[in-house]
């Protein structure tokens, strides 16, 4: 049986209630525990934390386990039926952005979102200059792989049709006539 074959049979049943509020190897609260089977084989368990993103969790176990994304995804979604998830993506790397003095916030590349569309948000929304952008894109492909260094098409565009459809809908429901002051679409 192979992988794709293999994700269909990953799961070993879990009793959530004998786990809750065990510690863990090094004295951490764990949630929720699971067994992980590859190709009926136990490849090993994972242990969601208390105070841990469980994508994150699912993240580092797949990876260190070589497991493929559809694998990763059936994962989680087995382990947020169970426990709270804020997020599917798991952070794959995060630094402190800041001039020395000010901290403008800690940045984060999610799992999935190519670097230089991450720094390139993340400088927009913080008002920071392009040398922003790429001190934190440099520090990131050394840690992962990039496949540009400029933002893609998609971030732009997606971005003029947020602005097109702001607009135009200033222009068709928030236009107030002068004489009676209230609000009239066109």
């Amino acid at each position: 049986m192979n992988i794709k074959g293999a994700i269909l049979s990953l799961f070993v049943g879990t009793n959530l209630q004998n786990t809750l509020g065990q510690e863990g190897e090094k004295g951490e609260i764990v949630i929720y525990r699971k067994s992980i089977l590859n190709e009926g084989i136990n490849i090993g368990e994972i242990n969601i934390i208390d105070g841990i993103e469980p994508a994150d969790s699912v993240y580092a176990f797949a990876v260190e386990h070589k497991l493929n994304i559809n694998a990763r995804t059936q994962i989680l979604n087995e382990i947020c039926v169970h426990v709270s998830c804020t997020r599917r993506a798991a952070i794959v790397w995060k630094t402190p952005v800041s001039d020395g003095n000010k901290k403008f916030g800690e940045f984060e590349l999610l799992d999935g979102v190519e670097p230089v569309d991450a720094a390139h948000k993340f400088v927009t929304e913080h008002k920071l200059n392009m040398g922003y952008r790429n001190a934190i894109l440099k520090e990131a492909c050394d840690v992962v792989q990039c496949q540009r260094i400029e933002p893609g098409k998609d971030f732009y565009s997606s971005r003029r049709k947020f602005f097109n459809f702001v607009r135009s809908i200033d222009l068709r429901y928030f236009i107030t006539s002068k004489s009676s002051g209230k609000k009239m679409s066109i």
